[in-house]
């Protein structure tokens, strides 16, 4: 392989990675306001019902 080529792969390859993980923190963002979403309407239930 030319320089070239290595280095547009590597490149590729470094965005791919950064945005993978930026995905997955956003993800488990997303599933930490949902669970504490639900924690909250329960007590608002066990508190009126």
């Amino acid at each position: 392989m030319t320089a070239f080529v290595k280095k547009t792969l590597k490149g590729a390859h470094k965005r791919l990675v950064e945005s993978l993980a930026q995905r997955a923190v956003d993800g488990l963002r997303r599933e930490e306001e949902e669970e504490e979403g639900r924690g909250e309407r329960e007590e608002e239930r066990e508190k009126h019902g």
